[in-house]
This record gives structure tokens, sequence and C-alpha cells, in this order.
């Protein structure tokens, strides 16, 4: 017997209208912070190889010469070790309301509208600190420390961002995802403050965007700051909202269209056509409506070289 979710969708299109609500702006911002670190999601079957750049493997250049009559020369080799992938399930469900009650269409029509918001966002939340525990482990200890009242914060960012690309083979892609409270203290620095401004004194510190800073770091590297919160209290104790990310700053290398077999340092791989943010909608045995999300994915860190953690005080 059909849900009254699914009786609604047949006469109002339901699925649409939680599907848009599924686009949500501050869903899809997080998202983007998310892939900021990983480039767009490798799509895969459950079981998956990459190459894992784990031995500093770089580009040698090959001698072509051809010797004799061997019609094949060099035999060209990239390194990287082959690993063995597996995507993991991902599973969670809301209860809407009570299909008992006596609550109209348009009830439920706007239950849906604010549910698939909310839970839309604690999803892509998760998965983004997902990526940022992998980025952590990935990175290990940070690369260098910033103390924003006296370092040339510009100058140690740069070194890091030079090291990222060598790891990477050259010519990389590379991508500054500053936390909020790091960009905060980056921009108000005395001495970027003093680049800013060709080391005129002013009254008023001038506010950079992301775009002042990517130029003011050179290397074409684009920059991005994530405003991204979650609670990090337990479940059941005092709601303490936190930013994911604060004042780190990770410094990585990131195809724009990744690939299994590309050096840069982290991979969000996500099955065949398994994740949408519309959910399905089922009765429970509760009798609550309940709307369910099921996915695949998985992360993995194909070159730790290339993803580097700057801390800033």
């Amino acid at each position: 017997m059909a849900t009254r979710s699914e009786a609604l969708a047949a006469t109002q299109n339901v699925a649409q209208f939680a599907s848009a609500y599924a686009s949500d702006t501050i869903a899809q911002s997080i998202m983007q912070d998310a892939y900021f670190l990983t480039g767009q999601p490798i799509k895969t079957g459950l079981n998956y190889q990459y190459a894992q750049f784990d031995r500093g493997d770089g580009v040698t250049i090959p001698d072509t010469r051809a010797v004799g009559n061997d019609p094949y020369g060099t035999t060209l080799s990239f390194g990287g070790t082959i690993v063995p992938g597996s995507l993991k399930p991902h599973r969670c469900a809301t209860d809407w309301y009570d299909v008992s009650a006596n609550v109209t269409d348009q009830d439920i029509l706007l239950q849906l509208q604010g549910g698939v918001r909310l839970a839309t966002q604690a999803i892509v939340t998760g998965r983004f600190k997902r990526i940022l525990d992998a980025a952590s482990a990935a990175a290990g200890a940070a690369a260098d420390t910033i103390v924003s009242a006296s370092d040339e914060a510009v100058a140690k960012i740069q070194a890091v961002v030079q090291t990222v690309n060598k790891a990477a083979g050259g010519y990389a892609n590379i991508n500054i995802l500053f936390g909020s409270d790091a960009f905060r203290l980056f921009s108000n620095a005395a001495k970027v403050q003093g680049r800013i401004t060709g080391g005129a004194t002013k009254a008023i510190p001038s506010t950079p965007t992301e775009q002042d800073v990517a130029r003011l770091i050179g290397y074409g590297v684009n920059v991005k700051v994530t405003n991204a919160v979650y609670n990090s209290a337990a479940v059941g104790q005092t709601v303490t909202n936190s930013y994911l990310l604060g004042s780190s700053i990770y410094i990585a290398a990131v195809s724009a269209a990744p690939n299994t077999q590309d050096a840069s340092a982290l991979k969000f791989f996500e099955g065949y056509g398994s994740f949408s943010l519309t959910p399905q909608f089922v009765s429970s045995q509760t009798g609550l409506e309940r709307a369910s999300w099921s996915w695949y994915e998985d992360i993995a860190a194909t070159n730790s070289a290339a993803i580097k953690l700057v801390t800033i005080s």
C-alpha cells in the first residue's frame, strides 16, 4: 500500500519538491568545501583500484634515443602502487510525522520542506567531516605554524605550496582550504596587511577576499574558506557548535578531473548513481512516515606527500 507521501507524489510531485530543497544552498556549499580537497567524486563499482603514490615517486626523464632495431625503446614507469579499495555502505533515516495524525497535505509538504533541508545539511556535513579526517591522517603533523602577529605568513604558505607541487609531479592544481578562524587570523596578520597596502599604514585594515589571498600567494593557487559548523558535544549534552576546520589550513594537490592514476592527495569514490539527496519515503513499523537515504562511498589517501597542514595563531 502506498504511503501518504507516495500518494501525494502522484498528484503534487512531492519528490520534485523534496529534491529542490535537497539542493539547499547551505548543503551545496558544504559539499563544495568538501570536494575542494578531493575533487569531484570518482564513480566506480563496489570494488575498485587506484594508484597510491606513497614513496615520493616522481617523473624520471627517459632516454628515448632508439638503439638498434628495438621497436619499443625505453619502457616508461611512473611509480605508484596499485591498491585495491572497496566502497562502504552508508544509510540513515528520519521520521517526518505520524501517519495517523489529522494533518493536511499542506502540513506534510511543509514538514518535507524543512525536514529535507535539515537532514541533507547533516548528511553532507558528515561527508565533509570524513574527508577532513582523511586529510588529517594523510597530512600528519603540521608542516608549519604561523604566528599572525609576527610571521611572514604569505612566504610560509608559499614554501609549503612548493613542497606540495613537487610531491604531485609539478604543475599541480593546488587548493588551499582555510578554516574560518584561520582566514580571519591570516587576513588580519600585520605582514599580510603590509603586502596588501604596499607597506603603507592604514587606519582601517583591508579585508581581502579569497581571490585577493590567492593573488598574494601566487603560483596559480585556488583559495577557499569553509564556514561549516557541527555540534561537537556528545548526544544528549549541551549543544556546542564548532567550526569543522577552525584555525587550520590544508594545502593540497587536487585534480580538476580526478582519475584513479593521477598523483593528487585525496580521492573520493562513490558508487554509480548511489548518492542522491532526494530521500525515499517509507512507512515504518511504529506508524511514522519515514524518509531514508542510502549510498556507497570511500575516501583514499592516494598521495600523502601532496597534502600539508598549516596552523595559525
